[in-house]
């Protein structure tokens, strides 16, 4: 995945975004813009926007000195999760099918991604993902591939891919579903409101 020019103003305001909800003044947030317009000038297209973001929201933190300035929204996403946690568990122990059921529900948690600053109906989403059927429906060969790494004495981990705070409850519940090790890899620094290993133990 490259980077394309359309890209250069979304990463403008990730981190003007990011330097106002760390507090930052004009004066800083003006820095920031300069400081990530520099590397916007400088930086080849071959990048992917990832990499380019890591670099926005490194300048970002450094400019205004907050560790992560989306604390705050992730750790209300994740609050809001985890009141859900006693419905999602009933859900789950109802479910005819719970494997499917479990997947369906992690998607749910995965509409959190549409960002920290916007407002959305958390159950309203669940109530719709549960009785939406799939666009593609890959279960048959998720079985087979979890029954493929459950198999024998050296049982291959699943990689799970974390993607934002609040998610991670929702993925709690599938990961306890699945008969499998799971290694669950979370950001290695905040960038967005995507989950960090503070967001996956809350």
């Amino acid at each position: 995945m490259k980077t394309y020019l359309d890209c250069y103003p979304c990463f403008l305001r990730q981190a003007l975004g990011a330097a106002r909800l760390a507090g930052a003044d004009e004066g800083q947030q003006k820095a920031v813009l300069d400081r990530v317009l520099d590397v916007l000038r400088q930086v080849e297209l071959s990048r992917t926007p990832p990499e380019i973001a890591d670099r926005v929201h490194r300048i970002v933190r450094r400019e205004v000195g907050d560790g992560d300035p989306y604390r705050v929204a992730k750790d209300a996403s994740t609050r809001q999760a985890l009141g859900l946690y006693p419905r999602l568990e009933s859900l789950l122990a109802e479910a005819d099918d719970p494997l499917e059921t479990a997947v369906r529900l992690s998607i749910a948690g995965n509409i959190i991604d549409l960002g920290p600053t916007q407002e959305y109906d958390l159950w309203g989403t669940v109530e719709r993902v549960l009785a939406q059927p799939f666009a593609i429906d890959d279960g048959a060969a998720f079985r087979e591939a979890l029954s493929r790494a459950g198999r024998g004495a050296a049982t291959t981990p699943l990689l799970y891919l974390a993607d934002n705070a609040g998610e991670t409850v929702f993925d709690r519940l599938l990961i306890e579903t699945l008969d499998v090790p799971v290694v669950y890899a979370v950001k290695g620094g905040p960038i967005l409101n995507d989950a960090t290993r503070e967001d996956a133990l809350a």
